[in-house]
């Protein structure tokens, strides 16, 4: 069950960890294995308490002095004790920590030069760093953990991933992340290299700092000095940032205090002036020292000399050049600019960069930025020198402006992005909160990885705080993007989370974080008014306010089962953001009901109009908590922007309360009657049509509100014609407002349409009639699933596909958690060319039922990408066999029609159709231009209302039944209460719970098996055939060398195979010791349904094997050869090694799949060729039922990973489906059988231990002993990957 050692060769040497380049590196968690407890040869970094001395030579690099300082902090935090830092080997210590750059410090290099390290991975790469447990490297030293540096950086990164891996975040300091405490961590045998960054400059902006950052600075520092750029530089490096643009509104970095240079280059951060301020001078020095224009037609002498300053001023400083020139204040040049002039700019200012420096200009890094209009020169046949960076923009809101086309030739100075999470313009400002989903974030800057910009990335971030998560989302990516998969980021938040808060919240963390950027990425907070939630259609105001105001209860709640020690920075992180914009958008919804209220005489208006300033009172008081109370007013000032009543795209001066209207009420009853998405109301005497319709199949429930419009309360009730029609309530007394709910009892509705009049009568002897209409068609054929037309328009979430088609590696994937509703689909690879039609292209396909056939309008509902290569892009659309209609995403637009987009997070796509017959057609969306992202579709037949989201999205249960759908997880609910968030339960099928069908599985590559699996999954199939499928993926893949072919050998060079595969009802079936099969699975189903046996092995599996059709073939392929002969050069023994093989090859144990259909059917799957050389006849856990899988379709089931004796001893797949068949949750039942283990066998501190399971409500979980288990999950809202908690740290 365990594979172990090898990358292409073996490199388990001597007992030695030996750790290449990890996959990710995310800077929160470290990359060092870290435990509590102590395995064999381990090193004790800290040992009740003490830690061991830390030596760190000067060798003029006082960066590496300065993280020393900062190391020996954070271990004394940790541990408790003391830590001595020295600058030579101290005597009477066998245990130390060394320090130091290669070239720089002599320890490293006489450990080089006596062969102790061999640092030729590192040695001339750019901020490399190798970490290695070195034996004797100095007399009276046993052990030494050694942090070699390439370069000063690659030391500092070293460093500070020590602290990460023990459990010091980056934003201990800036965000009150407590540190966890530990009395003893051991490093068990490592040797790790960590390769240079994919992006060279990696770094933030901090801007329009008014008047938050800059009250809280002056408050803290007095001025923006040296004092305060510590803080950020170490928050910079934490992160394996390297990059910065000070502060510059009013601000001037190196003329505040001549200490802010000298220390940035000190501490290893490179400095650069932003986009628009050239010659590493600063805006405001202009203001400060300038004399005349800044116009270099008119004024160019005082210009250079200006200029030349700056660049003399900078020496020796590691630094980023801005060139060209903008108007002043971040405005464009003069009209009469031209192409000509910027090019004399540059010119000029190449040429004082040569004379100062002495040197050629090319040697000196510049960047010039195509900044708004700047672009327009470059699209104009603007060129600068190769070696200029040519920094790349996006368009302020998060949308990237210009590519470089694929092929386009390389350019020696590279490609740059200035990215944005914050800005100060049209539309509007955005400054408060955090807006910025990481799924958009990725979405764009993976565009930009994969289009070769590779040389800067930097992200304006406004204040830092509250920018904490995505800033460290956007380094972490930068580090490696190509490492940073649509899967990976999916998972991210809950890594994240359960770095920061512990394992035990992470998922409830990363749900609220996760959802609160996406209610805040549909519309800015700045961006909503009373009227952006339309208040009568879909019950969408409601439902906006409804979904985050319940997200607010749940952090809420969460806040009172953390520690108090996660308090504040629980508060910073992830409470304020969620209460304060659930807040907000209740202020909005309500001001914009009590208009409504008022237009209608309701007697509710005045009562609205109180909640209103309520509401606005209760912002203050939240702005107050954070400035005053969080960390003891530690953070004072951060939550003064303004962002209430905004009337121009400039922020208020203050906040201003949402107009509301009182209203004077007549001293009587006035019985009024508001059906559901009427703006008018009826009164005595009056008969109306009710919308919208009443069906079996979507719409099950619509409502009245009879209200007064006096002060006096009356007594009202109401009279139905038909039993079926179900009312609630029937009557009442009434005082201000009753919501009236009608539902069907779908089951005895005639087929047809009809008319119901509804009777409501007043004690005041008022009679109002409403007239119900209700719809049941002709029972839907079977088989069909997708979606019905509903009240004149069918809406779709573009993620729920009945079919996808690719070509030549093209294919529709999904980006999960991007989109105002849902998700979003795209296509990839994002670099490949435009299509043409007619051809094979990649194609989406949705099944549809049409009951109004006519003209149809289809809206597209897209991310707002630009048309980054120029042209607009193009994506084709069709009804059946009609020719496809090729529609522009772009146009050619201006800024209003951007500035729309922008507030609408959105762009709209339209086109017209004719449906000549009613019944089941197919619409087709074709990829012709990459970079389209589609998140919804929605069909106008004539129903369509106005609202900002558009209609919810309702598919049809499958099977040809009609009857009563709520997006899922809505069952039950009682008529009154709001459904779930359009998109989160809006799922495809009929389930028993939340993300229902799911599929599930063990380790990274779990990934593509999940997608294997969700194809048979996503088209209602069955369980057992998804589990199969998924599971054949890495049996297949040569490059996986723990399952199938390409499995690692048992002690004679055979490749021996074993698999389990148990369907709902408990059946199972299994092989063992399986060779010359490359599919195992297939044949343990074979086994379980052709023969009364459960397990085959050896010879008899095969000859069963072959008598069921299966052709023999060889499994040892050349790399697993070699592993195999290396390892019995090197006195073929065996030991396990934790987790070695994930950060090796992205490879693992045991693949455990559990998969969990649209009929409620959970089935299970194992497939691994075991422990790499193994003794002959070796089987482990993975191919027993109740050892390494087992499933009860009535409970659950559960899959082990790992060490397969520990797993056989304590039978933990069953053991964990027997806790959770006790009532446990899925984690919860892992972390029991592991714990089992850590009661009842010794020396378990030197095995991985993993369990997934899955219950038949959907919810999973997974616990591990070690860190570094990962998870794998597929549903309906895309795939993620994450890693699991663990009992070790």
């Amino acid at each position: 069950m365990q594979t172990r050692f090898m990358k292409r060769g073996l490199l388990m040497m001597a007992g030695l960890l030996v750790l290449a380049m990890p996959a990710v590196s995310f800077s929160f968690r470290g990359s060092i294995p870290v435990s509590g407890v102590p395995v064999r040869e381990s090193f004790p970094l800290i040992s009740d308490h003490q830690v061991i001395p830390v030596v760190v030579s000067d060798a003029g690099e006082p960066g590496v002095l300065r993280a020393a300082e900062a190391l020996r902090q954070d271990l004394e935090a940790v541990s408790g004790g003391s830590v001595l830092v020295a600058g030579q080997v101290p005597a009477g210590h066998p245990f130390i920590v060394i320090a130091g750059t290669l070239g720089k410090c002599p320890l490293i290099d006489d450990l080089s030069a006596r062969g102790k390290i061999n640092p030729g991975e590192i040695r001339g790469r750019w901020e490399s760093t190798l970490i290695e447990v070195v034996h004797k490297p100095f007399p009276g030293v046993k052990k030494a953990l050694v942090i070699a540096g390439s370069d000063m950086r690659g030391t500092i990164f070293g460093m500070y991933d020590l602290s990460a891996s023990v459990g010091v975040s980056p934003w201990t300091w800036w965000a009150d992340v407590p540190v966890k405490k530990a009395a003893d961590l051991y490093i068990p045998p490592t040797r790790i290299v960590i390769g240079s960054p994919k992006v060279r400059y990696r770094g933030i902006f901090i801007n329009d700092e008014a008047p938050a950052l800059s009250g809280w600075v002056h408050e803290n520092y007095g001025s923006f000095n040296h004092r305060f750029y510590e803080r950020v530089f170490e928050l910079i490096l934490r992160m394996k940032g390297n990059f910065l643009w000070p502060a510059m509104w009013g601000r001037a970095f190196y003329d505040d205090d001549p200490l802010n240079p000298q220390l940035a280059d000190e501490y290893g951060v490179v400095i650069g002036t932003s986009h628009h301020e050239p010659m590493m001078r600063a805006h405001d020095e202009w203001r400060r020292y300038g004399s005349g224009k800044w116009n270099y037609r008119e004024n160019p002498e005082v210009l250079r000399e200006f200029w030349r300053s700056g660049i003399s001023r900078m020496g020796k400083f590691e630094s980023l050049v801005t060139v060209g020139m903008r108007g002043d204040g971040d405005e464009p040049m003069s009209r009469e600019a031209d192409i000509s002039l910027l090019e004399e700019i540059i010119a000029d200012q190449r040429k004082i960069i040569g004379e100062v420096t002495g040197k050629e200009a090319s040697q000196t890094p510049q960047v010039w930025a195509l900044y708004k209009e700047v672009q327009d020169y470059y699209d104009l046949g603007m060129r600068v020198p190769d070696d200029v960076t040519l920094m790349l923009c996006d368009d302020n809101w998060g949308n990237v402006r210009k590519l470089p086309r694929p092929g386009s030739l390389p350019r020696s100075g590279g490609y740059g992005m200035y990215y944005h999470f914050d800005y100060v313009g049209g539309p509007r400002n955005y400054k408060w909160l955090n807006t910025n989903p990481i799924s958009r974030v990725w979405e764009q800057m993976h565009l930009t990885w994969a289009h070769g910009v590779d040389r800067i990335w930097i992200v304006n971030v406004g204040d830092i705080k509250p920018m904490e998560f995505p800033i460290q989302f956007f380094l972490d990516m930068a580090w490696d993007p190509g490492a940073m998969t649509s899967a990976r980021m999916a998972g991210y938040t809950r890594e994240w989370a359960g770095a920061t808060f512990g394992s035990a919240h992470a998922g409830d963390i990363a749900r609220l974080i996760d959802g609160y950027t996406r209610f805040n990425g549909r519309r800015k907070p700045e961006l909503l008014d009373p009227h952006t939630y339309s208040p009568l259609h879909y019950r969408e105001a409601e439902r906006a306010a409804a979904e985050y105001n319940a997200l607010a209860s749940e952090a809420r709640a969460l806040r009172e089962r953390l520690p108090r020690e996660f308090h504040d920075a629980y508060d910073q992180l992830v409470l304020f953001p969620v209460v304060a914009c659930a807040n907000l958008h209740d202020l909005y919804v309500t001001a914009g009901r009590n208009r409504l209220y008022a237009s209608q005489g309701r007697a509710a208006t005045n009562t609205l109009a109180a909640r209103t300033t309520e509401l606005f009172l209760r912002d203050s008081l939240l702005t107050r908590w954070y400035n005053h109370d969080m960390a003891g007013g530690k953070w004072n000032h951060m939550m003064d922007q303004t962002h209430i009543g905004y009337f121009m795209w400039q922020e208020p001066p203050r906040n201003f309360i949402p107009r509301t209207t009182k209203i004077t009420l007549p001293a009587k009853s006035i019985m009024r009657v508001a059906p559901e998405g009427s703006e008018s109301f009826l009164e005595a005497g009056d008969t109306a049509r009710m919308l919208p319709v009443l069906d079996t199949y979507q719409n099950d429930s619509v409502y009245a509100e009879i209200f007064n419009a006096g002060t006096e309360p009356f007594a009202w009730s109401l009279s139905a014609s038909v039993p079926w029609l179900r009312i609630s309530p029937r009557e009442g007394i009434l005082t201000t407002e009753e919501r009236i709910w009608f539902t069907l009892d779908a089951s005895k509705v005639p087929e047809g349409r009809h008319t119901l009049p509804v009777t409501i009568l007043s004690s005041g002897g008022e009679r109002i009639v409403l007239l119900v209409e209700v719809f049941r068609p002709a029972p839907f054929p079977a088989g069909f699933r997708g979606f019905a037309e509903s009240n004149g328009h069918i809406a779709m979430e573009a993620a729920h596909y009945a079919r996808k088609s690719g070509y030549a590696g093209v294919k529709w994937e999904e980006i999960p958690q991007l989109g105002r509703t849902h998700s979003a689909m795209t296509t990839f690879p994002v670099t490949a060319p435009a299509d043409t039609l007619p051809g094979p292209g990649a194609s989406l396909e949705y099944d549809l039922w049409v009951f109004t056939p006519g003209e149809v309008t289809v809206t597209l509902v897209l991310s707002p990408s630009l048309n980054y290569y120029g042209p607009g892009h193009r994506i084709a659309l069709s009804f059946d066999d009609q020719p496809p209609q090729i529609l522009p995403v772009h146009g050619r637009y201006d800024n209003r029609q951007w500035e729309q987009w922008m507030r609408d997070n959105a762009i709209y796509v339209t086109s017209r159709h004719q449906i000549n017959t009613p019944g089941k057609h197919v619409l087709k969306l074709g990829r012709i231009d990459p970079g389209v992202v589609v998140q919804k579709i929605i069909l106008d037949m004539g129903g369509v209302r106005k609202s900002y989201l558009g209609p919810p999205a309702f598919p049809v249960f499958p099977g040809g039944a009609t009857g009563g759908l709520l997006p899922e997880g809505t069952g039950g609910m009682a008529h009154g209460e709001l459904p779930a968030p359009d998109g989160e339960g809006a799922a495809l099928f009929p389930a028993k719970g939340e993300g229902v069908p799911v599929v599930v599985s063990t380790w990274g590559f779990g990934v593509s098996a999940n997608e294997a699996a969700w194809e048979h999954l996503a088209a209602q199939g069955y369980a057992l055939d998804a589990v199969e499928a998924g599971a054949r993926v890495p049996e297949a893949d040569p490059a996986i060398i723990s399952v199938g072919y390409g499995g690692l050998p048992d002690a004679r060079g055979r490749v021996t195979l074993d698999a389990c595969i148990m369907d709902e009802k408990g059946n199972a079936g299994a092989v063992a010791c399986l060779e010359e099969i490359r599919h195992p699975i297939s044949v343990a189903r074979r086994v379980m349904e052709k023969t009364p046996h459960v397990l085959l092995t050896g010879k008899g599996a095969l000859d069963f094997a072959l008598s069921e059709g299966f052709r023999k073939e060889k499994l040892l392929t050349p790399a697993a050869r070699k592993a195999w002969r290396q390892w019995k050069q090197e006195g073929a023994r065996f030991k396990p090694v934790i987790n070695i093989e994930k950060e090796i090859l992205r490879n693992h144990d045991t693949i455990g799949l559990l998969a969990l259909d649209s009929r409620g059917r959970l089935c299970g799957a194992t497939t691994t060729s075991g422990m790499a050389f193994k003794m002959n006849g070796r089987v482990g856990d993975s191919p027993l039922p109740g050892a390494g899988i087992y499933v009860d379709g009535r409970v659950g089931g559960a899959v082990a990973t790992g060490s397969g004796e520990l797993v056989m001893k304590t039978l933990g797949a069953f053991l964990v489906v027997e806790f959770m068949r006790q009532g446990m949750l899925p984690e919860e039942a892992c972390r029991e059988a592991v714990l089992r283990i850590t009661a009842t066998l010794e020396g378990y501190q030197e095995h991985q231990i993993g369990y997934l399971a899955l219950d038949i409500q959907g919810r999973s979980g997974a616990f591990s002993l070690q860190p570094g288990f990962e998870v794998a999950l597929r549903d309906s809202s895309g795939s993620r990957l994450w890693q699991a908690p663990s009992l070790l740290p």
